[in-house]
């Protein structure tokens, strides 16, 4: 399956980190607050509000996308 139809099947747009970092800047969220993060992706906006220090869930369907979750935040508790 091409990459731009595999997108398109799973409603996959990539965000990238300076939108991500603009998103929680621009949110408010502040440390301890608890945010789920639905179509988690690769990531991009749970490693920033991780690092505004959030509570994260990510919520990922695609089993490559989740594993890949899985394994970037192995360290967190996301």
């Amino acid at each position: 399956m091409s990459g731009q139809r595999s997108r398109r099947q799973w409603g996959w747009y990539p965000l990238t980190d300076d939108w991500a970092a603009r998103i929680v800047a621009e949110s408010g969220v502040r440390s301890g607050e608890f945010v789920v993060d639905l179509g988690a992706g690769h990531g991009a906006l749970t490693a920033h509000l991780v690092a505004a220090g959030a509570r994260v869930l990510a919520v990922e369907l695609h089993p490559g996308r989740a594993r890949h979750l899985r394994s970037r935040f192995a360290e967190e508790d996301v």
